[in-house]
């Protein structure tokens, strides 16, 4: 626990159970003007159905055990934490301990006006209250923490729901997007292959064995792609049986094609029946935003497709390479 808010002594604690009766007089009318206060607003009518007047007052009327135990032990904390989080559950907020104080207060003079000599000092008791409320409302506190980390976890959870292919776990088409987004809007001229591939034979497997193998093919092509490259290199799911690559600049267009031959090589491991062929547009040169280097690289894609299949087309050159 958090050190105490306010200092707590030897003194002070005999002090306190010295005056044990004066404490019960003020508790006593004290859970008598907190009930009447509750009961007659308006706001705590949803929580006045989850805690009922009458246990309401039972509970504040316990709570003068922990109001007399030395603060500086983890079991009277520890209780008055536990009333932070029951006040919680019922709905009451902790600007009413505002409303709860005035109220402790009101008792004790009330009953200085009855018999003053048996009661603690004023001091005494405004520190001992403000101890109590502090570990309470650290019961906010943590409950707060709680809140706002989960609502956290949930938005993360949500964003890679938005970016994430839910059959590969490999970024999906808006991921691709707005990286290609982001990387431009650096105005940066550094050229990056956009890749489009479409798998050769991947629709006999759906056909004939079924569209379970057909997703277990997916992940195997995707896992195999992304084990070939680089941390700065980017692979998508656009659908179905089409994945793309956004890749870094290599020393050249040529040895870029050639790294592409070498990703893309073995897809389907054992299976000969599945290849996949390639079209490739370049950043900036054909285009600087998602959609441009797309359809480019689609339309070198279906060159690569007449061809023969099993191969890769670089936009802007008839010229096919094949995927050995």
């Amino acid at each position: 626990m958090a050190p105490l808010l306010l200092p707590w002594s030897d003194q002070d604690q005999a002090l306190m159970i010295h005056y044990k009766s004066g404490m019960e007089r003020i508790h006593q009318r004290f859970v008598m003007h907190a009930v009447d206060t509750i009961v007659s607003n308006p706001a705590f009518h949803d929580a006045l159905t989850t805690i009922t007047a009458d246990r309401l007052r039972k509970n504040l009327s316990a709570h003068i055990t922990t109001l007399i135990g030395d603060p500086r032990t983890p079991e009277v904390r520890s209780e008055s934490a536990r009333i932070g989080w029951a006040h919680i559950q019922a709905g009451i907020p902790p600007s009413w301990y505002l409303v709860l104080y005035n109220a402790y207060f009101k008792s004790y003079h009330e009953e200085q006006d009855v018999d003053a000599t048996r009661l603690p000092p004023l001091t005494l008791i405004r520190r001992r209250w403000l101890l109590d409320v502090a570990d309470t409302l650290d019961a906010y506190d943590q409950n707060a923490q709680a809140t706002l980390q989960a609502m956290t976890h949930r938005v993360l959870d949500l964003e890679s729901f938005a970016y994430q292919d839910p059959l590969t776990g490999i970024a999906n088409r808006l991921a691709v997007e707005e990286a290609i987004e982001r990387y431009a809007g650096t105005s940066a001229l550094l050229p990056r292959a956009f890749v489009l591939i479409d798998l050769d034979g991947f629709k006999t497997i759906n056909d004939s064995e079924g569209h379970p193998r057909g997703d277990e093919m997916l992940r195997q092509v995707a896992t195999h792609i992304a084990s070939k490259l680089s941390p700065t290199d980017m692979l998508g799911r656009i659908g179905g049986d089409e994945f793309c690559l956004w890749l870094t600049a290599r020393e050249s267009f040529s040895q870029t094609t050639s790294d592409v031959q070498q990703i893309l090589k073995n897809l389907g491991g054992d299976r000969r029946d599945i290849g996949c062929s390639a079209g490739v547009s370049w950043y900036p040169r054909d285009g600087q935003n998602f959609r441009s280097l797309y359809s480019l690289a689609d339309a070198a894609l279906y060159q690569a497709k007449r061809q023969g299949k099993n191969r890769i087309v670089v936009r802007g050159n008839d010229q096919a390479f094949p995927i050995a």
